[in-house]
């Protein structure tokens, strides 16, 4: 991603459960290690070192996971889609992307948050309390095996947007339609004829009063 033109950045972190759950989990493997060090304070003999191992382990573990999986982050730049989701993650390239689009989705069929795999073959790059919403990304790999990526998002329409204008600039051509953009328009459209539709009706009202009062004053103005 060094030198290249950042086009859009977008980032959701976790919900209040996420952090909820992890501090609770957290809170065994630190009450093991309290309750080690107290045993060795009251009776005044020290434990071994291997004793502390397994509770310290976990407790940096949980640590790490809480503080990197807190963040999931897609950089939108000039010639890729980056994802980052701790320390890990794809970069995907604009001309490898088939079709981009605003989705919805539903987490239990990716069997929790995180890194995940469908029974379907796609990849979900999920966190918890996105509330279902996510980018919809099918590209080629290096095989040229299509690939579906769900990415969360908590704008996944200007995500979509983003990626389908860095495309458009890179490639010159019309990218594929986002999910919803149709009826949005279809919508504006249906606006735009019936404001037409006004008009033209208070035209042809206008015009009318001012042929009746026209053809008034030419009657007053008769000789008698």
């Amino acid at each position: 991603m060094s030198g290249e033109p950042v086009v859009y950045r977008d980032k959701i972190k976790v919900g209040l459960g996420f952090h909820l759950l992890l501090f609770l989990a957290l809170l065994i493997p630190l009450a093991a290690l309290g309750s080690l060090l107290w045993a060795s304070a009251s009776t005044g003999q020290p434990l071994p070192l291997t004793a502390y191992i397994a509770p310290l382990a976990i407790s940096v573990l949980m640590s790490l996971i809480w503080i990197l999986f807190s963040v999931l982050r897609v950089t939108v730049t000039a010639r890729s889609v980056y994802i980052q989701y701790g320390l890990f993650g794809p970069h995907i390239p604009l001309d490898r992307i088939t079709r981009c689009e605003a989705a919805t989705y539903d987490w239990k069929r990716y069997g929790g948050w995180g890194i995940r795999r469908g029974a379907d073959g796609s990849k979900a790059y999920n966190i918890m309390g996105d509330a279902g919403r996510a980018v919809r990304i099918v590209w080629r790999d290096d095989r040229g095996k299509e690939q579906v990526y769900l990415i969360a998002s908590p704008n996944p329409e200007a995500l979509a947007a983003a990626i389908q204008r860095a495309r458009l600039s890179r490639s010159g051509t019309l990218p594929a339609p986002i999910e919803g953009a149709q009826a949005h328009t279809d919508d504006a459209d249906a606006l735009a004829r019936e404001a037409e539709a006004e008009l033209e009706a208070e035209l042809a009202e206008l015009a009318e009063d001012t042929a009746r009062q026209s053809g008034t004053r030419r009657v007053k103005g008769r000789p008698g």
